[in-house]
């Protein structure tokens, strides 16, 4: 049960270089480059030797494919809903000093990795929040995530990570304060975490949703320019209907005396002559 979910875990992380899939082949773990196991069953991984080039499909051109590799950046991945945290064997993961090729948030998911002691992902582009659900890491002795784009404060649900006795949070961009059972000793911060009057000076933006259009008060009183529309088009409407109506009663007084003039020239079917003696 604990290989096959260690197994797993450390699987996940051949997405990050494009080597690891054919370096990593088997199920010996131990036996894998960059990780280490040690006599109390507990395992290491260090991908920091790493360049962490990224696979990219063979459907590109080779300068293509190569180009995009270069540039690309990799996440550190999630802890697959199937695999038992507490299982997983692992103590340690290394993962810094990487700049932007390593970009992405800390995965919550890892929260349920009870057995880890030690996270280093420092000096990386690593953006988001600290994960409230780290605080399930029950075993973590040393956490390092400085030099990364955070944001937000950090979880007060930290606060009772009791086993806890190293942070590096230096170089982050937090705000707030941090937690009241933290020592001086065992935190290492930027200014504006541990000043007195962090909660005022370092106080972490809040959202404010758009404003509410301004409501009028008194009667709802119909706009001029609707009432003049509104009058210029009755009146457009009665113009036409008139209109309308003098042609038809003009075509109908046009047809009436063309229908007199037929019936008079019925009347004297012959043409009278000055020699005529009729």
């Amino acid at each position: 049960m604990e290989q096959r979910n260690t197994l797993r875990f450390l699987q996940a992380f051949s997405t990050m270089d494009a080597s690891l899939a054919a370096l990593w082949a088997g199920e010996s773990y131990c036996d894998w480059p960059y990780v280490s196991c040690s006599a109390d069953g507990s395992v290491r991984l260090d991908l920091s030797p790493l360049k962490l080039t990224p696979a990219v499909s063979v459907a590109f051109a080779v300068p293509m494919a190569r180009a995009m590799a270069s540039t690309a950046s990799v996440s550190l991945p999630e802890l697959a809903a199937g695999v038992d945290g507490q299982q997983v064997a692992v103590a340690e993961v290394s993962v810094y000093g990487k700049g932007s090729r390593v970009a992405g948030t800390l995965p919550a998911s890892w929260g349920r990795l009870t057995r880890l002691r030690t996270v280093r992902v420092q000096d990386n582009a690593i953006s988001g929040t600290l994960p409230s659900a780290w605080s399930g890491m029950s075993s973590l002795h040393s956490l390092n995530v400085s030099g990364n784009a955070l944001s937000g404060s950090v979880p007060a649900s930290w606060g009772g990570m009791s086993r806890l006795t190293s942070v590096d949070l230096a170089r982050t961009g937090l705000c707030g304060c941090l937690p009241a059972e933290w020592t001086n000793e065992m935190v290492l911060a930027d200014a504006a975490l541990t000043r007195s009057d962090c909660a005022i000076a370092n106080a972490c933006p809040v959202e404010t949703a758009a404003p509410a259009p301004p409501q009028r008060s008194g009667p709802n009183l119909t706009p001029l320019w609707c009432v003049l529309g509104a009058v210029g088009g009755l009146l457009v409407g009665i113009a036409v209907g008139l209109g309308v109506r003098f042609y038809c009663r003009r075509k109908r007084e046009e047809e009436v005396k063309r229908l007199k003039v037929t019936q008079g020239a019925g009347e004297e079917p012959f043409e009278r002559t000055p020699d005529s003696p009729y």
